[in-house]
Order: C-alpha cells, then sequence, then structure tokens
C-alpha cells in the first residue's frame, strides 16, 4: 500500500501571474531542496520544459489549445530518491510531484501537490508531511487538503475485491432493512408542499431553520463530531467499535434550502458503503428534527449489523485514517 496526500491551490493571476508560474514553481522547488526530476507535459509530451514554460507564457491565438498541463515529477519532498510512480493519463495524478493545469480562457491555474506519506524504508510508518505543508503555505497561503489515497498492489487490490464481492449480500440486506422516513412517494401532498417551498423561494423567502443546531441536539457531542465540508454539507461522524467511521451527511443548499436531503455511510481504509439516502421537505423544525432523529437511528442500526461483519472482512482502520 502506498499513500498519496493532495494539496490544492486555485492559483488567480492577481497572486501569480499566469506567465510567471511553472518558473515560480521551478523556484520554489529548487530553493526548499525538493528536486524534481523532470518537467513536462501530458497534453504536449513532445515540448521540452523550455518550449512548456512558453506555451504557459503565452497559449497562442486564435487556435489555442483548450487546456494546457504540466507536471513537476518524482519530486523529493523528504529528501533521497523519490519512488516513481507512472503517469495514469487522468485525475488523481497520484504521485511524488506537482500537477498544474490552466484552461484557455481563464485568469487562474489549478495547482496540485501529491505527496506520498508511505516510508519507503517502512511501509508501514506513515510521515508527517506537516513541514513541507508549511514550507507550501509560505509561497501559496490558500493551499489545502483535498484527499488522502491508497494505491494497492494487485495481490492487495484482489483481496480487498474478494472481501467486498463476499460481504455484498450483507449489505443488500442491511440496505433493505432500513426504512424511509415517509413513504409518500407519488402523493398528492407532497407534491403540493414541493410547489409551495418553489413559490417561497421564487419570492426571495428562505426558511429559519439552521440544520447544523438542529443536528447538534439530534446527535450527541460525546459520540458525534461535527464536520463542516462544502458549502450548506456538513456531518456527523463517529468512530465505530470496531474501528470504522460512521458518516450522516446533511445538505440543505440553496435552492435546495427548502429541502433537506441526508445520507448515511460506513467507511474504513479498504471500503466505502454508502447505505442510505434521503431527501424531505424542510416544512418545520419539528419535521427536520424528526427526519435527523430517524437517519441517527438507522446509523446506528446499521452499525449494529455490519461493524463486526466489515472487521472481519477488513480488519480496523489505522488511527490516521480515521483522522483524516
Amino acid at each position: 500500500m502506498r499513500v498519496i496526500r493532495e494539496y490544492w491551490q486555485c492559483a488567480v493571476k492577481q497572486e501569480i501571474p499566469m506567465k510567471e508560474l511553472l518558473d515560480t514553481l521551478d523556484t520554489f522547488l529548487g530553493s526548499h531542496g525538493y528536486p524534481c526530476r523532470r518537467l513536462w507535459s501530458p497534453t504536449h509530451p513532445e515540448l521540452s520544459d523550455t518550449e512548456l514554460k512558453a506555451l504557459f507564457k503565452k497559449i497562442p491565438r486564435p487556435c489555442n489549445p483548450d487546456r494546457v498541463e504540466a507536471v513537476f515529477e518524482d519530486v523529493s519532498w523528504f529528501g533521497g530518491e523519490a519512488a516513481p510512480m507512472e503517469y495514469t493519463g487522468h485525475q488523481p495524478f497520484l504521485s511524488n510531484g506537482v500537477y498544474v493545469v490552466h484552461c484557455a480562457g481563464t485568469s487562474f491555474c489549478h495547482v496540485h501537490f501529491y505527496i506520498e506519506a508511505t516510508d519507503s524504508d517502512s511501509p508501514a510508518r506513515i510521515r508527517d508531511e506537516s513541514a513541507v505543508v508549511v514550507a507550501l503555505k509560505e509561497r501559496f497561503p490558500r493551499v489545502r487538503r483535498e484527499g488522502t489515497y491508497c494505491l494497492w498492489s494487485l495481490e492487495e487490490a484482489a483481496g480487498i475485491a474478494a472481501a467486498n464481492e463476499a460481504l455484498a449480500p450483507t449489505l443488500e440486506e442491511v440496505k433493505r432493512s432500513l426504512p424511509p422516513f415517509r413513504e409518500r412517494r407519488g402523493d398528492p401532498a407532497e407534491w403540493e408542499e414541493r410547489l409551495r417551498q418553489i413559490e417561497r423561494y421564487a419570492k426571495g423567502e428562505k426558511p429559519g431553520l439552521s440544520g447544523k443546531q438542529l443536528a447538534l441536539s439530534v446527535f450527541p457531542k460525546t459520540q458525534y463530531r461535527y464536520c463542516h465540508t462544502a458549502g450548506s454539507c456538513f456531518e456527523m461522524v463517529r468512530r465505530t467499535p470496531s474501528g470504522h467511521r460512521l458518516t450522516v451527511t446533511f445538505d440543505s443548499a440553496p435552492p435546495a434550502y427548502f429541502w433537506q436531503s441526508a445520507s448515511i455511510a460506513l467507511s474504513g481504509l479498504k471500503f466505502c458503503c454508502p447505505l442510505y439516502r434521503e431527501q424531505i421537505c424542510r416544512e418545520n423544525a419539528e419535521t427536520v428534527r424528526a427526519f435527523m432523529e430517524h437517519c441517527r437511528h438507522l446509523a446506528e442500526q446499521a452499525e449494529a449489523a455490519l461493524d463486526r461483519p466489515l472487521y472481519d472482512c477488513f480488519g480496523a482502520s489505522p488511527d490516521w485514517w480515521l483522522a483524516e
């Protein structure tokens, strides 16, 4: 197993001019002692690094390419020789490196930093990349953690696939046992309420409900941890007795803030099991609270049924993964 951490920043021209971005990255890597093997482009592999930098500085018009990509390959973030990884031709790039993409007609670039956290001398150990992140933030202050990816050997991947196949009947049985909050599909009253919500939205009205506050009152703080994800999405998360992650996700983003959606999943280092999803009208606080209580009950019901079988198939997830 190899563990790759991704950091990302949208670099706008007001912070770093587009024509200087590759030179800026080149200088950053060199000044901090992070040598790379080469600079090349998946979209223009025939170009030398000098030609690629020139293309980034000025994309020719009018027949310009729709995007230009550049890769600083095999960056040595922790010293020594970086373990190479073959480019797969699609995101995520998953390597010790920096991936930059500039789409034609835009005034910004997406910059992705990939850092392998596994130690080549001790694969079971996950290295602390905080010193690298501090250096990144000095030059790219808005960089943020984007994700963690695990790359498996062929043998590991085959074992995980076999475990998922063996567990599939149990998962389907548990999914079928989780009842919906409302058996109202096609009910005229449901559609009438939805139409009223649309009319309110068209008038600029907003429901005076705080999904976060309701969730914090329904999910005990001693058992669940609140996590804001993006926009109006948030999660109530807890660690199960067998070392997995139970997640209940809520979303009420505009214009959907007249509706409340929820999903439940159990996940671990080697698996992710979506178990339930439903959406209701946010008629009033009592309805939303009852819906959240229903979701909490289903989540704990699913945990009771699956926690031990998942452990028997996949084992416990390491602490570093649960802390993500």
